[in-house]
Parts: structure tokens; sequence; C-alpha cells
């Protein structure tokens, strides 16, 4: 998902007042007095009323350092930006960018070291060696929070994201950085965690408007209640009666992962008085969540591998682009797998009962990999690498906040889902929340603990004996608090 705007106007005024006395005199009756003497004075000073200009401090010189951000998905910078085949907002931050860098002599560019799995396997021995190949480095969360720990990361006093508050540094990840008073990895990302895409024609083959999942979620009817009955519609049978349309279908643990957020749910949390990471998964909210997944299950509205041919781990992807399934839900980057050849709309997860905003809708933050600079670089490296980044990540100065939606426009089918859907979180930042569990380092077995059970019980995804809600979290307990004892053993010397 493409980065939000953030803007911010500051507006100085001067004001210059020049006053003026004028005497006058009057007698008791209508006769004229006598002049009265006019005192000599010595005469004042002129004073320039002009106002003179403020010399402007020339704009720092970074004196050409070479900034670069090791990652595993791109390598770009503005020498080999493509602004033929840019899309007018693209354009207007290479050309912003490519100002900053020549007006304060730096250089930014992005190095892919690998996959995944390369830089996951590359960086702990980049920073165990002392290696400054890389100026700053994206971790996941999970990998920034083990390195973190043992001291892998320079410091960054805040003074370094106090001095551009117009940039979108996100708080969660500035706190679960702190060591020492001071933060270690910030991110400016904000993503939402995701939605559901639906096929248009499907729906009006069920009787329903094609829209239909636009008008529940504007007029803010779009709830876990109405998804179940919506997906009991859309479902279609041939004669023998099996399933030819399944209302959903999707990857579980995606789904489960949106329940969550969209029920202000967690499965971790953090102690406000130590800190420290909690075990939240025995949570009303929690348990809710599981009890929609099942329910699903048991109304078979969610389709399985099993009941696909053949079919891998992912097959979920070409059914739903052959036309098998009505809504998909997963995470943002799902966009990009939808080639269906019919109409389709993007809507956010379904209000939970539990949400706080009946008003609106719940939405989880994927995390945004940290970006964190190696122990290596000394405090004034850091600082100027530091004032880079900022001017980097600084918002166009003639900016509109909904600029960011001309670049989205192309990835999807219907203005609306940029319009209605995405906008929810640009102009509603309060309906975000971000995923505690998700920065848990280490393997957390997320789907072994929850979502996968739902559809495969102790002994496989054929089970007859599938788990309800509560034995599932009673079950998912020895793991959870080991991986929370894991985590807090990581970060307690922070």
């Amino acid at each position: 998902m493409s980065k939000f705007l953030k803007f911010a106007l500051t507006a100085v005024v001067l004001a210059f007042a020049l006053a003026f006395v004028t005497s006058c005199g009057g007698g008791s009756n209508n006769e004229p007095e006598a002049p009265t003497p006019t005192p000599t004075a010595t005469p004042a000073a002129t004073v320039d009323a002009t106002p003179q200009p403020v010399a402007t401090p020339p704009p720092r010189d970074l004196g050409g350092i070479e900034i670069l951000i090791a990652n595993w998905w791109n390598d770009d910078c503005t020498e080999t930006f493509n602004y033929a085949g840019a899309g007018i907002i693209d354009r207007m931050v290479w050309e912003h960018r490519r100002e900053l860098e020549q007006k304060h002599n730096f250089r930014i560019r992005n190095v892919r070291v690998g996959n995944w799995a390369a830089a996951r396997d590359l960086f702990p021995d980049l920073l165990a060696t002392g290696s400054r190949e890389y100026q700053v480095m994206a971790l996941e969360p999970s990998w920034f929070l083990a390195l973190n720990a043992d001291g892998a990361f320079a410091p960054m006093p805040m003074e370094h994201f106090e001095r551009f508050p117009e940039v979108n540094w996100q708080p969660g990840h500035l706190e679960l950085s702190m060591r020492n008073g001071h933060p270690h990895g910030f991110t400016t990302e904000t993503f939402t965690s995701g939605g559901i895409a639906f096929n248009m024609r499907l729906f009006e083959e069920a009787g329903l408007p094609g829209d239909y999942l636009f008008q529940l979620q504007a007029s803010n009817t779009w709830t876990w209640d109405n998804f179940l009955r919506v997906a009991r519609q859309v479902r279609q049978f041939d004669a023998e009666g099996n399933i030819t349309v399944w209302p959903i279908l999707g990857f579980h643990q995606d789904m489960f992962e949106l329940a969550l957020s969209s029920n202000n749910a967690d499965l971790a949390g953090i102690d406000p008085v130590t800190g420290l990471f909690v075990n939240t998964t025995t949570s009303t909210e929690v348990f809710e969540t599981l009890e929609l997944m099942v329910q699903v299950r048991e109304e078979m509205l969610a389709s399985h591998e099993v009941d696909f041919d053949d079919a891998e781990w992912n097959y979920f992807v070409d059914a739903f682009n052959a036309g098998h399934g009505a809504m998909r839900p997963g995470m943002s980057h799902i966009v990009g797998d939808i080639q269906v050849n019919d109409p389709w709309g993007w809507v956010t997860f379904p209000r939970g009962p539990s949400s706080p905003w009946t008003d609106g809708y719940m939405g989880g933050v994927s995390g945004g990999n940290f970006m964190a600079i190696p122990h290596v670089f000394n405090p004034d490296e850091v600082d100027a690498i530091m004032y880079a980044l900022g001017l980097w990540n600084s918002p166009l100065p003639d900016g509109d906040e909904d600029d960011w939606m001309i670049g989205q426009y192309a990835n999807f089918y219907d203005p609306r889902s940029v319009e209605e859907t995405m906008a929810l979180w640009t102009r509603n930042p309060d309906w975000l929340r971000l995923r505690v569990y998700r920065v848990l380092p280490g393997n957390i077995q997320l789907g072994e603990s929850f979502a996968w059970r739902v559809w495969s019980g102790p002994d496989g995804p054929s089970a007859s004996n599938l788990w309800g809600a509560a034995v599932i979290v009673e079950e998912a307990q020895q793991v959870w608090n080991e991986n929370i004892a894991r985590a807090n053993a990581m970060i307690s010397g922070r």
C-alpha cells in the first residue's frame, strides 16, 4: 500500500504599528484665548518604520553524505527514477526530494540485499561484524526488537524527531524502540491491515445491489451481523447441492487478524507501569473474534483447501479471480493479486461488537518496518543521517491531504475503493491501532495457536472434532505465555 501524506502549515505574521499623538485645546467661552507659547523641544531621532528583512540562514550542508537503506523489496534512488512512467504524485515527490538532495548536499538510495529470508539472515551478521556498508536498515518489527535488545542500533535522541514535527513519525514505534531513555528505531509507515474485495456480479446474481457493501459501509451499518447475513445470501449451489460460489475465499489467518482489529482485540498488550508485554488472549474481544471464525466455519461460509481438488495453500487467489468467491478478505497487498474479469470493490472489514467506534470502523496498523541505524555510527553521523531522513520524509510543500488518492485509482476497479474506503484511515487516524502482538520478537506461532485451529483442530483439516473458541484459547495459553516471556526477556534491558 502507498504512503499516506499528512501536511501541516505554519503561518508567521509580523505586525508593525506606528502611533501618532495629536493634541488640541479648548476654552470655557466663545472668546479667543491668548496664544500659548510652544515650548522648544529637542528633536527626536528619526525612526525608520520600514520592516527590515530577516536574514535567512543558509541551508545545512550535509557534506555529500550518501545514505544506503538496506531492505528486501526494491532498489531505487533519484537518479534511477522512471519519470516518464510515473504518476503525477510520484513525480512531485521525486522533484521535491531531488531538490532537497541538491540543496542540502546528500543522497539517499534504497538497496535490495535479497529476499525476505536473505535480509533476515544478513542483518544480524552485518551488525555483529560492525559493518558500515549500510547507514540504515529496514527491519521487520520482530527482528528489530530482538536485535535492539542486544544494543545493535544507535540511539536517536528525541530532538531528531522534534525538529521535523510535520513528518509522520509513528509514536508507538518510538516507544517500543526505547532503550536507556532514547528511541533506537522509527517508522513513517502507516498501513491499514487490509479489507475485503467483493465481486459485484456475484452480488447481483444473489439479488443484492452490486455495490451493496459500499452502501453498508457508507451508512455505518457494515457490522459482523450484516457480514454473516450477506455471506449466507451470496452463496450458490449446483443441482447436487455442492457449493459453486463460496461466500468467503481467503487466507484464514488474514481474516482472523482483520477481525481482531475490527473488534478492538489484541493478542498482546503493554503494561503501562512496567512497559513489558502482557498476554491478552483471554480477553472478551479475542473470544468474540474466535466465535465469529467458528460460526463462519460451522455455517460453511468460507472455503478450505480441502474443498478444492489438488489445491495449494494459496488456492484462493486463482479461485476468486475465476469467480468462485463473492468476498475475499485479506491484507492490503492482496489488491495486486486481484485480476477478476468482473466489476469489484474494496471495503474495510466490518465492525465488531466490542469496537469503541460505533460511528466508524476499527483498523489495524500493520506495524510498519522499523528503520534503524547500526551502532557503529557515532552521534554526529547519526545526527546527519536523521536530518537527511527528516528532509526525505517531509510532506510536499504545496500538497493537499488527498493528493495520495491520485496514485491509487489505478489499483482499483471502483473509485469508491479509494475515496470511501482507503480515505477512512487518512481522515480518521484515531480509528487505527497498532497490533502489539505483531511486534513480538521470535516465532509467535500465530496461525498454529489460533487461526489454523479453527479449521484444523488437533488432528488436521479433515478432523471431525474441530475446536470451539474456548478450547482454542485454553490450548493456546502455554505457547502464548512462552511468547510473552521470551519477548520480555529480550526487551528487559531497554
